[in-house]
């Protein structure tokens, strides 16, 4: 019984600490300026990323949105409203809203500048084409029902005419049930809009920060998770779900409104349910290609068909967004369908 008691009380534990949200402190996020020799000044940009307990992580770099070698990554510690960070090469102070520092190289100081910015998708506030199908904006969910719970209300808010995930509550029999939202239309070949909003949880790590995704189809899953400054990995935002990561890291700092701009070709079947031809999607992150008609040759993990070998593909499915256990945001969500007329 104590076991069993021990197991309840860190269960608990982990769902309160995967909702915590916090207020996002002035040193996080992204920082853009210039460094400067006796010649001539060199862009530069920097990512403070949130660890919890007064610690952030700062990464400088060329620039952002690329696969470019950082020039810096190290742990620093917030002390009476500063943040400082010292080595052999780089040392730096942001206080104020002014990141200044000394880059010493060959011997020779080279001092830089940063100031924060706001970096914002340019697919921002898209409006819908005239043949969309508008699925979210901000008036309900008369397009969203729970997966094999048709006759429930969704449990999720609207706050500022977003939705926001309301992480399930543990059932009787100790398992928690999720609160996935999937559409009450099917679809099979799509382009789609969607914003998403990750809350700032510093003390979560990897997969606890904002996670969640969603599905085309229950075949495929793209991933939502607070991946800022991440290596960009398959299992990281954007990523297909571990089979492919994206191109580039593209995400913007939580706290911040992003946007997917996704087109889905559905796999192709015969009379007899044999596929002939893959599925194929390209992704779009704050206006970052990060997927170009990458081929889809299995579902992702975790998907419905990846779960189920006797699964029996559809023509057209419904899409899902998943409840991971963290208040993700949503907002302008709309599909056009590629198939018809």
């Amino acid at each position: 019984m104590k076991i069993l008691t021990l197991l309840f009380l860190i269960t608990i534990q982990s769902i309160v600490l995967a909702q915590k949200v916090e207020p996002v402190p002035e040193f996080m996020g992204d920082w853009a300026g210039s460094f400067t020799d006796q010649r001539e000044d060199y862009d530069l940009v920097a990512r403070v990323i949130g660890l919890g307990e007064k610690e952030y992580r700062v990464q400088i770099l060329p620039e952002f949105d690329k696969r470019a070698p950082l020039f810096l990554d190290v742990v620093a510690e917030e002390e009476n409203g500063r943040l400082k960070f010292n080595t052999d090469e780089w040392s730096g102070t942001i206080v104020n809203g002014v990141f200044n520092g000394i880059r010493t190289e060959q011997r020779e100081p080279r001092e830089y500048s940063l100031v924060k910015i706001l970096r914002e998708s340019p697919t921002a506030g898209l409006l819908p084409s005239k043949d969309a199908v508008i699925l979210f904006d901000g008036s309900g969910f008369d397009e969203w029902m729970h997966p094999n719970r048709s006759g429930e209300e969704p449990a999720y808010a609207i706050i500022d005419k977003a939705m926001q995930i309301h992480p399930g509550e543990k059932r009787k029999n100790g398992k928690r049930q999720k609160n996935d939202l999937v559409t009450k239309r099917s679809f099979s070949s799509i382009q789609m809009h969607l914003e998403f909003f990750i809350p700032y949880q510093p003390s979560n790590r990897s997969q606890g920060r904002g996670n969640s995704g969603l599905f085309l189809q229950n075949f495929y899953e793209v991933q939502i998770l607070d991946s800022y400054g991440s290596d960009g990995l398959w299992n990281d935002c954007g990523a297909l779900y571990k089979m492919s990561p994206p191109k580039v890291n593209a995400c913007y700092p939580p706290g911040q409104w992003q946007t997917y701009d996704i087109t889905y070709e559905s796999p192709v079947y015969n009379a007899s349910g044999k596929k002939i031809s893959n599925a194929f999607i390209t992704v779009i992150h704050n206006g970052v290609i990060i997927h170009h008609h990458t081929e889809l040759v299995h579902p992702t993990a975790n998907s419905q068909a990846q779960r189920k070998k006797d699964f029996a593909p559809a023509a057209q499915a419904p899409l899902k967004i998943q409840d991971h256990s963290n208040p993700v945001k949503f907002r302008n969500i709309w599909v056009r369908e590629l198939n018809k007329n």
